[in-house]
């Protein structure tokens, strides 16, 4: 059996919280449950290398004893997903996710109906990737059922058996195929490859929350940065966002973000879709604040320096840098422009116009309407003439009461 070597010291090195894990392994053995590392940990403990920082764990019990054992410990869980067999474990502030094993039942490409099992040939044959079919017990022994290891060390994702087989069980494969081959591979497995373009379509019977979900993991990869690379991929993409894309500009986009230290997938995925004149509709189901910065569009070439000063005061941060960033992307803009409307969002961010309703009935002012109209209308006129103080905006203000 494959073993790691230094289990305990490597786990603690790549940050794995493996005193806590093998706390929940204690609860879960009084009623004869084993438990095994599985997914993304195992890879890092396999390459010595650290890209994943949640842990998933797999157990040799039901679901219903899995709840039981950790009750008997007083370990605190989330029971949001026990229907699919799967709970959240809390120990010393960390979080791990401890699904039941299970064997597939029936499958349409969306959600699969399982059954418990407590053989881990059988758990494994319904994953996805060969590289994501290795377990680990807490000894450090490895399960490897199809030669996962192997894969991994050669950089290859390969899917268990018939690509298209695995992928029509979960269309989400395809996109999940896509980002394990940009960050474990230097190339895309032949076979899978095309088993994904055969099926590239049935993306968009996937909700738009699992698309996104995934779309957003891929497009911050550092692969994806590379020349030539999402060009590949754009198929897949529209599908992912039910859109067109325009990749064009996207390494330069990233370079920016890089240097700039403001990775952002809500900028990327608005930067792809920058040119459609439809709205996508999976923005309704995005935050609301994600939502508005990928609608918000801002041409800061074309615009005066008084209405690029309202925008910058009236929108968010993070809808401002969007738009400056995709903007010089483009090459909309020069780098001394980029470089002075930076410097201009974190002098204006900190203004504030300086009065109120209350100064203005202060000064005379009835309630109502008018309150508003006039606020609104000084505070044009406090854009406009270089943000003058509290004073003078009052004493401008003045001009505007009625006469007596």
């Amino acid at each position: 059996m494959k073993k790691i070597k230094n289990f305990k010291k490597q786990s603690h090195r790549l940050g794995i919280m493996i005193e806590e894990i093998i706390l929940i392994q204690t609860a879960l053995e009084d009623y004869g449950g084993k438990l095994f590392l599985v997914g993304g940990n195992v890879r890092d403990l396999i390459l010595k290398n650290s890209y994943t920082t949640h842990s998933d764990l797999v157990c040799s019990l039901p679901i219903n004893l899995i709840v039981k054992a950790l009750n008997k410990k007083k370990i605190k869980m989330s029971k949001v997903g026990i229907d699919y067999g799967s709970i959240v474990a809390y120990v010393n502030k960390s979080s791990f996710d401890i699904t039941s094993m299970r064997s597939d039942i029936k499958t349409d490409g969306r959600y699969a109906k399982v059954k418990f099992t407590d053989d881990i040939d059988e758990d494994a044959i319904r994953r996805d990737f060969t590289i994501n079919s290795i377990y680990c017990d807490m000894e450090g022994n490895l399960i490897d059922p199809f030669n996962g290891v192997k894969d991994l060390k050669e950089k290859k994702v390969k899917f268990i058996g018939n690509p298209e087989d695995r992928i029509k069980e979960d269309y989400l494969r395809i996109l999940r195929f896509i980002r394990f081959s940009l960050l474990y591979s230097k190339k895309f497995d032949l076979d899978g490859l095309s088993a994904c373009k055969k099926l590239k379509k049935k993306i968009k019977s996937l909700s738009l929350e699992r698309r996104i979900s995934e779309l957003g993991k891929i497009l911050v990869l550092r692969n994806i940065e590379k020349k030539g690379v999402i060009e590949k991929l754009i198929s897949f993409i529209s599908f992912a966002l039910h859109s067109d894309i325009d990749t064009s500009n996207f390494e330069r986009l990233c370079e920016i973000e890089k240097k700039l230290k403001k990775i952002s997938i809500t900028r990327r995925i608005k930067f792809l879709i920058r040119k459609t004149k439809k709205e996508p509709s999976f923005t309704s189901k995005l935050s609301k604040i994600s939502a508005k910065r990928i609608k918000y569009k801002f041409n800061f070439k074309k615009n005066t320096e008084y209405k690029i000063n309202k925008e910058i005061l009236e929108k968010t941060k993070d809808q401002i840098d969007d738009n400056i960033i995709i903007n010089y992307a483009d090459r909309l803009i020069t780098k001394n422009k980029f470089d002075s409307l930076n410097k201009k969002v974190i002098s204006l961010k900190k203004k504030s116009f300086p009065i109120t309703g209350t100064d203005l009935l202060d000064i005379g002012f009835n309630k109502g309407k008018k309150i508003g109209e006039v606020l609104s209308e000084v505070k044009d006129w406090w854009i406009k003439h270089n943000f003058p103080n509290k004073r003078q905006c009052l004493d401008y203000t003045k001009k505007k009461l009625p006469s007596s």
